[in-house]
C-alpha cells in the first residue's frame, strides 16, 4: 500500500467520525487526485465546497485539478471566486495566469502575473511563467529579460533555462 493510499484511510477513517470534516474532505481530495481517481477528487472537492464555500485550498486545488483536465473555463470560475476572497494570493494569480495563457488572453494572462509579482518580488516561477507570456506577445527582449530575472533568483531553475533557450 502506498502511502497516498495510507494517509486516503486515515482521512477516510476521520471522515467516518465527523463526515462534515471539511479539511479531511479536502486532503481526501488531494489522496484521491494523487491516485488519479479524478471523478471521486472532483466528487470530494465539491462536497469540501458545499461545507466551506469560501476554502480558499479547495478552489485553488479543485481549479489546478480542471486545469489539468483541460476544463479551463470552468478552472477559471474558481481562481476567480479565490480571488474574490484572497485577493493577494500569488499562488492562485498565477495559476489564473496559467489558465488565461491556455485560453489565449494573453494580455490578462499578463496582467495576473504582474499583479502576482507585486506580491512576491522574488517568485522564480511568475518570473518564468511572464518571460513565457511576454514571448508569445513576441517581445523577445522582455522575455529574456524575466527568463535571466528567475535565474538570478533561483540560479539552475530549470523551467526559466528551458524556456530561456527558445530565444536562441
Amino acid at each position: 500500500m502506498s502511502q497516498i493510499e495510507q494517509a486516503l484511510q486515515c482521512y477516510e477513517k476521520a471522515l467516518d467520525i465527523k463526515s462534515e470534516d471539511s479539511e479531511s474532505l479536502l486532503y481526501k481530495a488531494l489522496c484521491l487526485e494523487g491516485l488519479q481517481q479524478f471523478d471521486l477528487a472532483i466528487a470530494a472537492y465539491q462536497k469540501t465546497l458545499q461545507i466551506s464555500p469560501r476554502k480558499i485550498l479547495a478552489l485553488l486545488n479543485y481549479g489546478r485539478l480542471l486545469t489539468n483536465l483541460d476544463k479551463n473555463e470552468e478552472a477559471l470560475e474558481f481562481f476567480n471566486e479565490a480571488l474574490k476572497i484572497k485577493p493577494d494570493s500569488c499562488t492562485v494569480l498565477f495559476w489564473r495566469a496559467i489558465i488565461l495563457d491556455e485560453l489565449n488572453r494573453l494580455d490578462d494572462a499578463l496582467e495576473s502575473i504582474n499583479f502576482a509579482l507585486k506580491i512576491s518580488v522574488n517568485n522564480a516561477f511568475c518570473w518564468s511563467y511572464k518571460g513565457r507570456i511576454l514571448g508569445k506577445l513576441h517581445e523577445k527582449n522582455k522575455a529574456v529579460f524575466c527568463f535571466n530575472k528567475a535565474l538570478d533568483i533561483a540560479p539552475g531553475f530549470e523551467i526559466a533555462i528551458k524556456e530561456k533557450k527558445n530565444f536562441y
